[in-house]
């Protein structure tokens, strides 16, 4: 669908509105917290949700479990914030049936 939009502003639109079912349960730390600490919790999140055991019991329960790092969870929150106020207006527009 991605390529079919036309504009940098439909593409962006589109972003705002799909990106965030990558983002299922995102953890957060507050600002400041040092940067060995945030690399600790990134890892230790990523380790427990490649865990082979919870990876089965996933597919067991018909679920789809596909991890992001920390990193890519932040850039997609920093695009959420960067979106411009009239582009979220515009999101009504592509979202209702017609």
């Amino acid at each position: 669908m991605h390529e079919m939009l036309k504009t940098d502003e439909d593409r962006r639109i589109a972003n705002f509105i799909f990106r965030q079912t990558e983002l299922a349960k995102p953890m957060a730390a507050p600002p400041g917290t040092p940067k060995d600490r945030v690399a600790a919790l990134r890892k230790a999140m990523l380790d427990a949700v490649n865990d082979p055991a919870l990876k089965a019991e996933t597919q067991k329960m018909g679920l789809e479990m596909i991890p992001i790092s920390g990193e890519e969870t932040a850039k997609i929150f920093a695009e959420f914030i960067a979106t411009p106020p009239n582009l979220i207006k515009k999101v009504p527009e592509y979202v209702q049936a017609k």
